[in-house]
């Protein structure tokens, strides 16, 4: 038996994708369709929601060495 050859996370991708769409209140059979490269405006809030969500986060190095963030719950809610 071969030994199975590892692949670096996000390089492999199925050759279909599916698509559902939801209209009149419900969700529509599953579609299958060849894998495309899809375009997205660069503003788009789904390529900046992980850096959005540090926004205005700030942390302080303390007198003892210990690192504390400020009002972290304000800036994630």
């Amino acid at each position: 038996m071969s030994r199975p050859v590892p692949a670096v996370f996000g390089s492999e991708f199925y050759p279909e994708m599916p698509t559902v769409a939801y209209q009149n209140g419900a969700w529509q059979p599953v579609r299958w369709q060849e894998s495309a490269t899809i375009t997205l405006p660069a503003g788009a809030h789904g390529l900046h929601y992980g850096s959005e969500c540090f926004e205005g986060l700030k942390a302080f190095r303390q007198k003892n060495g210990d690192i504390v963030l400020f009002r972290p719950d304000d800036n994630i809610a």
